[in-house]
């Protein structure tokens, strides 16, 4: 179940980053960018390497991307969903 889970009351995203030292999602008001309207810092599952955040409330018609801390190398440019 990696990716967005979306439900109206609430919405899980997961990623798998087993190598990363921190993930971040960021929410946007608009699809070309632009200052995010928040940021999330995602928690690890270490035996899994999946990282996750719940947010309550509807995203409906948000956009949002990942961004990815890696050892040694620092963050990594932000992706959309990679799932």
């Amino acid at each position: 179940d990696l990716g967005m889970t979306y439900s109206p009351s609430g919405t899980t995203f997961k990623v798998w980053a087993p190598s990363a030292a921190a993930v971040k999602l960021r929410l946007y008001a608009a699809g070309d960018g632009g200052e995010p309207l928040r940021t999330y810092d995602l928690s690890v599952e270490k035996s899994t390497g999946v990282w996750s955040s719940k947010l309550d409330g509807n995203p409906l018609g948000r956009y949002y991307t990942i961004q990815i801390q890696r050892h040694n190398i620092g963050w990594i440019d932000e992706t959309p969903d990679p799932y």
